[in-house]
């Protein structure tokens, strides 16, 4: 999964032992849309024995956020998300990534960004990334590619300061989250 920016907040949650939530937007929204895909998870492993499938999900959490576009009284949701997992056996656990935006729109990808600059940053992943990158190789794409977008964004000063950003390695052992440091293309982290 491509490195997130941080400004102090935590931007990753961890939705089981498998699967990750990274978000863009206000994080108490996030939190939860977090729970409710815990909840989901934990709900359908009780009833089938088996974790949850990253596609149904992202569906769940999906159906969530676009039934607050239709209640009376209720504001849609404030945050995007990026749900990243492992799919299949252990032998042959195949990582995937979902979008999931406010509206309830959500989609499969390999590559995404969301949040402030995003539009650009998919149009330089879509050119930049490979199905054969290592993780490594992707952290440090994306911290490039971040390095060059805060320039561009708004919310450069809430950036500058930390010069971090969040990467969350997704293996057929589980997650990883790190916090890596964004420009150069360097990507040097703390393990977490």
């Amino acid at each position: 999964m491509p490195p997130l920016l941080e400004s102090g907040t935590p931007r990753a949650m961890m939705v089981n032992e498998n699967t990750v939530a990274v978000y863009a937007g206000l994080a108490p929204d996030a939190r939860v849309l977090a729970e409710h895909a815990q909840d989901e998870g934990v709900a359908h492993e009780a009833e089938l024995g088996e974790p949850i499938p990253p596609a149904a999900l992202a569906r769940a959490v999906a159906e969530k956020m676009q039934e607050a576009t239709q209640q009376g009284g209720t504001r849609p949701f404030g945050a995007s998300l990026i749900i990243g997992s492992c799919t299949g056996s252990a032998n042959a656990a195949k990582p995937c990534l979902f979008q999931v935006e406010p509206s309830g729109w959500h989609c499969k990808v390999h590559a995404t960004a969301i949040g402030a600059g995003a539009e650009q940053l998919r149009e330089r992943l879509a050119e930049s990334w490979q199905p054969s990158m290592s993780a490594r190789e992707l952290e440090e794409l994306g911290c490039r590619l971040l390095g060059e977008q805060l320039p561009r964004t708004r919310d450069m000063r809430r950036w500058r300061s930390s010069g971090t950003a969040t990467s969350a390695v997704i293996t057929h052992s589980g997650v990883t989250v790190r916090r890596l440091g964004i420009g150069s293309g360097d990507a040097h982290g703390e393990g977490g």
